[in-house]
Order: structure tokens, then sequence, then C-alpha cells
């Protein structure tokens, strides 16, 4: 099957906007992987124009680059189901090029806020992912800790609270211990 490429930028920072060249189906992944507000498509003119692939081996090509983990699915399934689906997803088509461009949320000042708070969490690389990815990895993030710090207030009998953030919870196991 024949299908053009196409010019995806990844945005890795306020000022670094990294260009890949790619089948538009895999700029779903990559938007499944980084956060859809971290991948532009541009009507910029790809240096090769198309390519050519059997369906099935670029659905396995896709899982292996891809690759997922036991928190987050392979990005390749979740932006473009099984191998038959994508499979299906060719038949009958005619292969075009989508000119719209992904909303990118500009909001630099929110970026920059959110990767402070990430780093503080001890998340690696923060500043490669987009808004709407930072923010899923900030709340997973907070959520495990929350949950480990509640697991040891608990062994030092100290009676938790719902309404309790971390910063509470700290201030509390820390009065315990001392």
């Amino acid at each position: 099957m024949k299908q053009p490429y196409v010019i995806a930028l990844l945005r890795r920072s306020e000022n670094e906007k990294t260009p890949l060249v790619v089948y538009p189906h895999e700029v779903e992944v990559l938007k499944a992987l980084h956060g859809s507000d971290a991948i532009v498509e541009t009507e910029d003119t790809p240096p090769v124009a198309s390519g050519e692939f059997d369906p099935h081996d670029e659905y396995a090509r896709l899982e292996g680059l891809y690759i997922g983990n036991e928190q987050r699915p392979n990005p390749v399934f979740t932006a473009l189901g099984d191998v038959d689906e994508f499979v299906a997803s060719f038949k009958g088509k005619k292969t075009t090029v989508s000119t719209q461009t992904p909303k990118d949320s500009g909001d630099d000042s929110e970026k920059d806020e959110l990767v402070e708070k990430a780093k503080g969490l001890g998340i690696k690389s923060p500043h490669l992912f987009g808004v709407d990815k930072l923010k899923e990895k900030i709340e997973e993030e907070e959520a495990d800790k929350i949950k480990a710090l509640v697991e040891k207030a608990e062994s030092l009998n100290i009676e938790v609270q719902n309404e309790w953030d971390i910063a509470t919870l700290e201030s509390e196991i820390a009065k315990a211990q001392s």
C-alpha cells in the first residue's frame, strides 16, 4: 500500500520542536504517547513524498517502536485499535493527507508551572510532554504519592482524613515521628 508522508512537529520545550517525517496514522500514535497538544501536523512538504507498506507489517513496526508498559498501554493500540481494525481502516479508502493542524495550546506559562510541579514530584523529563500529558502524569504521580503517604501515616497510627493533601499528610507524619 502506498501512503503519503507528513511532517509532524514534536514539541519538546517552549523553544524546541523536532520535525518528524511519518505516515498520517503514526501522528495519532505520537499524540497518544506525548499528548495531543505536543504534536502539530504541518503543511510542509516532506523530503520523501510517500512510502509503501503492508498494513500488517506496518502495525507490527509501530508496536515494536512505541512500546507500552504496565502503567500505560501500548499507544499504538490506544490510537489505532487492534491490528484488524488498523488493516480494515485502509480497505476501500484513497490515501489522503489531512491538512488540519491541531490546536497548539501556546500557553507557555501554564506549561512552565506544570513542568516545575512535575519536577518537584520527581517526574523525569517533564519538558518533553505537552500540557495535557503533563497534567495526566502529575495526577498519576500525586495519587501514587498520596497512597504511599497514607500507608506510612496508618503505619504510625495516624487517623487519616479524606480531605488531607500531600502537604498535610507530610506534616502529620513529621509530627508523629518527632
